[in-house]
């Protein structure tokens, strides 16, 4: 199939339009994205993704966040905005510095649908590419709920997650904090968005306590922490590898941290203040 160029939101998603619609289960199919895209990160994206973040826009003269991809994965599936399922895993490999101010290549493919216990999970990776350069790729796996019996016996069983080091109690890092309160998650959402992340009513009749807050922000939290403590051992040449095991509601605080036996075997971990995990991976350096 023909990729057509497409530009696309760094820090947003794509405009909002009468017949915007959220990707499905079915809509997605194993293979290249239909769509080659192209972003450019300009300064003004910097300062709203650090502010969402509580970062120091300072550090990023000469670079963007190593976090800041995020919305290019989704926003690849446009004309689609939104993404009808939960996020399982996230694997992030940092190769180079992202730059600003220049066009950026966004590419990806599906590599696996499978099901288990019910649910539909799609595995795909993207790519950000500076011309012929990649500098960093990142595979999600989201799950899809509610499909019929005949959809899951026509692909295979979901494989097991990522494996989980030990947690090393005597090698414990320091530790990042952020507040989700309701006011930080609609401004990641943007102006106008009515969804389970910003609306009160709605999040309630989709069964929970209150708007779930996005698991971008513990991925930032965690990638923040390794970025200040190792720099470029981990933002140029380094892995994340995340498993989101718990959700995490409007005005609750978390906290990132690691653990170490090594340099080599880091044990990475985003708990709420009663010390539920709710996310945990590891990480690797360069």
């Amino acid at each position: 199939m023909t990729q057509n160029k497409i530009e696309i939101p760094a820090v947003n998603k794509i405009p909002k339009t009468a017949t915007s619609t959220s990707i499905t289960w079915k809509d997605l199919n194993v293979g290249p994205f239909p769509n080659q895209c192209t972003m450019t990160i300009s300064l003004e994206d910097i300062k709203r993704w650090c502010s969402l973040y509580d970062d120091d826009v300072s550090l990023y003269k000469d670079f963007a966040p190593h976090y800041i991809g995020y919305y290019c994965g989704q926003n690849i599936f446009t004309p689609f905005r939104d993404i009808a399922a939960g996020l399982v895993y996230l694997n992030v490999e940092f190769f180079k510095d992202i730059p600003h101010s220049v066009p950026l290549t966004v590419t990806g493919k599906v590599i696996e649908k499978s099901t288990r216990k019910g649910r539909g999970y799609v595995d795909w990776i993207t790519e950000i590419k500076d011309q012929d350069t990649i500098v960093q790729r990142n595979t999600r796996s989201w799950y899809f709920a509610s499909l019929t019996e005949e959809e899951i016996k026509k692909f295979p069983l979901k494989k097991s997650g990522i494996s989980i080091p030990e947690k090393n109690i005597n090698n414990i890092s320091s530790k990042l904090k952020i507040l989700l309160n309701q006011e930080r998650m609609n401004q990641f959402e943007g102006p106008g968005e009515i969804n389970g992340h910003t609306n009160v009513d709605l999040a309630k009749k989709q069964g929970n306590p209150g708007p779930l807050a996005q698991g971008a922000f513990g991925f930032g939290l965690i990638s923040r922490l390794l970025a200040k403590d190792y720099g470029a051992r981990f933002t140029n040449g380094g892995q994340l590898s995340l498993k989101f095991v718990r959700p995490v509601w409007a005005g609750e605080e978390i906290t990132a941290s690691y653990s170490y036996d090594n340099k080599q075997s880091i044990r990475v971990s985003v708990e709420k203040d009663n010390k539920e995990e709710v996310i945990v991976g590891s990480a690797k350096l360069a």
